[in-house]
């Protein structure tokens, strides 16, 4: 019997993570069993397939950093430090923001002796272990795995848990123990692929394996082109994303734009205020945090004229996959992943520190370019579906899970 023991952030409770809601359908048909254990519980869950079960031991933990739990850690801390440390480019990170970098320790250790448990209760040594995001409970899983309480464990990399320049710390914490220990880490871009290879020894490279995202493939309905110049962002509100920024740009465009953005962050509130000295030819609405499905059903009921993102740090976006299932062109900047979604004929990409008058002139050009639709949508077909390339994910990992245990059983 095939089980799948899934770790996230949050997933399925409350509305984040909402990329995993075409992945889940897919290992559920692939795997017997998929328990899925979320860091922490928030308000809300989604429906799941019937063979799958959350289980909720992290919620509770404690993850303060303080001296008894330095104490309780201290022997695997240090050894996951000095091993980091040694294989390292980034030493001087280390030394510089050390006790953050215990707090990201700890917050991980304390999940070990519950998954420890848990894994015996339910005997699942012969599980596959899969970490959504490389740094959430891969140092738990490296040491169980270390201990021979799992045989295989793998991890994605998206962004923050990637690109070390991403985190206040400029090092994404202990990458060297983690991929000692883990049989693979899969990056969601090639960009971040030749990142990693980049930044980490060769040793470990046959263990870096790209694997992209995708997403539920719908039937697209024509809808009736209109002169209404509808453009939409969807992202957190948050200082990366620069959201607030598109604010400042279309304060400079002298035609009729409507301006609708779906998504809520800490910088919420000063979108709000932002948004009022808008000239009376911008219309806007923010949506707020919306369900993803709701989302959708926007593209799929409005004639939008562009997709705007003026981020400066990207993973491989499934915000940007949406829309452009929909036939909806984009218009962003060229960071990470994007490129490999975006070509030339299905939007526009600036360069990342772009002017704010060359991101207005380019954003006008967008709305003036007539995009083949079309062509827009079958990219994302081709490239990005869901059920393609999930199904692909999950069998590599049953492939290769079964290969390390034929290993094990010829010795």
């Amino acid at each position: 019997m095939n089980k799948l023991v899934l770790f996230t952030l949050n997933f399925p409770f409350g509305k984040g993570e909402a990329f995993l809601e075409p992945e889940l359908p897919i290992l559920s048909k692939v795997f017997d069993k998929v328990f899925i254990l979320p860091n922490q519980k928030v308000k809300g869950i989604r429906k799941l397939p019937q063979n799958v079960t959350v289980v909720d031991i992290f919620s509770d933990r404690d993850k303060r950093i303080n001296t008894l739990n330095i104490s309780k850690y201290f022997n695997s801390l240090l050894k996951i430090f000095i091993y980091s440390f040694i294989h390292s480019k980034r030493r001087y990170y280390y030394l510089k923001y050390w006790k953050s970098l215990v707090g990201f320790a700890i917050e991980d250790l304390s999940k070990k002796e519950l998954l420890k448990d848990f894994i015996i209760e339910n005997k699942l040594f012969n599980a596959i272990y899969y970490d959504y995001w490389f740094v959430n409970s891969t140092i738990s899983i490296s040491r169980l795995k270390k201990s021979n309480y799992l045989k295989f464990a793998v991890a994605r990399c998206h962004r923050f848990d990637l690109y070390d320049e991403e985190l206040y710390e400029k090092v994404v914490p202990f990458r060297e123990y983690k991929l000692r220990h883990l049989n693979y880490l899969n990056p969601i871009s090639n960009h971040g692929k030749k990142y990693l290879l980049s930044e980490i020894s060769k040793k470990y490279h046959s263990k870096i394996k790209l694997h992209y995202l995708g997403i539920d493939i719908v039937k697209i309905e024509d809808k009736v082109k209109t002169n209404s110049n509808v453009i939409v962002s969807c992202s957190r509100v948050v200082k990366h994303k620069k959201v607030l920024q598109i604010v400042d740009i279309l304060k400079q465009i002298n035609i009729d734009i409507k301006w609708i953005h779906f998504g809520e962050g800490p910088l919420m509130s000063n979108l709000i205020e932002k948004c009022q000295d808008l000239p009376s030819n911008i219309k806007f609405e923010l949506k707020g945090e919306t369900d993803n499905q709701k989302i959708l059903e926007f593209y799929s009921q409005v004639q939008v004229d562009l997709f705007v993102s003026l981020s400066e740090s990207e993973g491989l976006p499934v915000s940007i996959m949406e829309a452009m299932m929909f036939g909806i062109p984009i218009y962003a900047k060229e960071v990470s992943g994007i490129p490999e979604i975006v070509d030339r004929y299905s939007g526009i990409l600036i360069p990342k520190n772009s002017n704010d008058l060359y991101i207005r002139n380019n954003l006008l050009r967008g709305l003036k370019t007539n995009f083949d639709s079309t062509y827009i949508s079958n990219r994302i077909k081709e490239r990005f579906n869901s059920n393609i390339n999930h199904t692909k994910y999950s069998q590599f990992l049953i492939d290769e899970f079964k290969k390390l245990d034929d290993k094990v059983q010829r010795r």
